[in-house]
């Protein structure tokens, strides 16, 4: 819905300053606004291109990325947890990633201890897989 606006409002600015430059500019406040009109649409039409083609990027990585845990309902907010190993009768070790960092990059320590006791290993909202909170 957003791209058929952009596309009928650069439709639009490109139409009016073609326009203009077909009928002969009578000062050069005139021509300046016709340079302004096609500038303007011009620039939305790349901006527009590449919004466009960062979306199809991002959908094409999400796609050959998915995430290695689940993504569990919390509140009706997706939060992506990855739970390997079983603590038996030890502890069960849950990974709180720092700032605004997201859980892979304790990936490591997770992969170090997953085949001794439960590990645990989540995205912060906003981060990795999970949802914005």
């Amino acid at each position: 819905m957003a791209v058929g606006a952009g596309i009928a409002v650069i439709g639009f600015l490109l139409a009016v300053g073609l326009q203009r430059l077909q009928t002969e500019p009578r000062s050069l406040w005139s021509r300046a606004g016709t340079l302004i009109v096609l500038a303007a649409g011009a620039s939305s039409a790349v901006l527009l291109w590449g919004g466009i083609t960062s979306f199809i990027d991002i959908s094409r990585l999400a796609f050959d990325h998915p995430p290695p845990g689940t993504l569990v309902d919390v509140g009706g907010y997706h939060m992506h947890v990855l739970v390997e190993g079983d603590a038996g009768d030890g502890p069960t070790v849950i990974w709180i990633p720092g700032g605004h960092g997201q859980g892979l990059a304790l990936y490591h320590l997770h992969a170090a201890i997953r085949d001794e006791t439960r590990s645990i290993l989540f995205d912060r909202p906003g981060t990795g897989w999970s949802d914005p909170g």
